[in-house]
Order: C-alpha cells, then structure tokens, then sequence
C-alpha cells in the first residue's frame, strides 16, 4: 500500500501521462482480484490531455481536457464503459 500512499504527493497529470502509466496506477488500486478489472485496464488505448483556457461571463477559466480512449471490447456493456468513466 506504500506505492498507493506515494500517490498523495504526487502530480494529478503524472498519474494519466500515458495509457500505460494510468493502467500502472489504476492497477494498485484493485484489491478484489476480479477477473474483469484487469480487462477493464487492458481496453485503456491511449490518453490524451492539454490545458484549456477561456473567458466565461467574464471570467478567465483555466482547465484540462482530458480524453481516454478506451476499446469496447474489454468491458461488459455501456453501462460498465459509462461507469468506468465517472470513477475516473
């Protein structure tokens, strides 16, 4: 569990810098052992993301946009793709 703990200290854009690297991370947290979570991380393809800026109202509003792509093949039905994506 320490490699989970490192997280706390670490960078939010360290831990989804490739597809690889956020497998790697969602991977220490899966503790069940159920056979589909290792699908689930496997149908990680590719992550993207860039800094966005933009005026609203009148406001400057920074963020990121994120994009995961995942292959559909390795979850259980859109319900579960759906899902996926809120816990991230």
């Amino acid at each position: 569990h320490w490699r989970v703990l490192s997280h706390l200290g670490s960078g939010f854009l360290n831990m989804m810098s490739t597809a690889e690297v956020l497998r790697g991370t969602l991977a220490l947290y899966n503790w069940q052992g159920d056979e589909l979570n290792p699908r689930r991380l496997e149908a990680i393809q590719q992550v993207e993301h860039h800094r966005l800026q933009r005026f609203e109202q009148g406001y400057l509003l920074r963020g990121l946009d994120i994009e995961v792509t995942l292959d559909s093949n390795g979850f259980t039905g859109e319900g579960d793709i759906h899902l996926f994506g809120e816990m991230l």
